[in-house]
């Protein structure tokens, strides 16, 4: 039993081995180094092996590797593909776009970079999907007051300004979903105290709704 599992496993490995071998030998043929660059990101695309980008040199620019696993991103959708980025700007854009495409903020649990590019990964998924609670991920208190007063306005609810702490971008979430709903009325929840230039903000919010 154990040597048809070795057997098995062996032959997985010859197996990978040789098609990346052939692959290597048809596609160093060619000549022109873009030519050679799409044929390792055709073979990788239609085999569904990102291990045949490790074909090309390493490098974030020109025909490397790097450039052929963010090609596969664009064909696989896969966050293994990210990983696999050397440069790690890269692979932190990677992950932030992989997640939008599929609306899933558990990806960008997977950046190593500082917590405010995982909060901008979070605000950029919560704001296309509309979920509050990917709002609730993020760290910074003022970028999760904005997460939350643009889903305020992009869908018009003026309730979800409630959510925001600071005090003055609960004053411009009042403003801005008003300006975007046309209702005057949300003007009505705003601080007559604050003012906004020469105009109290409540005028302004009149002024922007007239205007929208």
């Amino acid at each position: 039993m154990i040597r048809t599992k070795f057997l098995l496993v062996f032959f997985v490995l010859v197996l990978a081995f040789g098609i990346l071998g052939c692959t290597g030998q048809k596609c160093d043929s060619k000549s022109d180094e873009n030519i050679r660059f799409n044929c390792y990101v055709s073979e990788a695309e239609k085999s569904n092996n990102s291990n045949i980008c490790e074909n090309l040199p390493n490098g974030s620019v020109g025909y490397t590797r790097d450039n052929c696993y963010w090609h596969l991103i664009n064909y696989q959708y896969s966050d293994t593909n990210c990983l696999a980025y050397a440069n790690e700007s890269k692979r932190t854009h990677c992950l932030s776009e992989l997640a939008n495409r599929k609306k899933d903020p558990t990806i960008c649990d997977k950046m190593n970079r500082p917590s405010y590019l995982r909060d901008g990964c979070f605000q950029t998924v919560a704001y296309f999907t509309e979920n509050l609670s990917f709002c609730n991920k993020m760290e910074n208190a003022s970028k999760r007051d904005l997460c939350y007063s643009g889903i305020a306005e992009k869908t018009r609810d003026v309730a979800i300004c409630e959510k925001i702490f600071g005090y003055e971008d609960k004053q411009w979430c009042y403003v801005f979903v008003a300006r975007k709903a046309k209702d005057p009325s949300y003007c009505n929840k705003l601080d007559p105290q604050y003012t906004f230039g020469n105009m109290s903000i409540i005028d302004y919010c009149l002024y922007r709704v007239r205007i929208s």
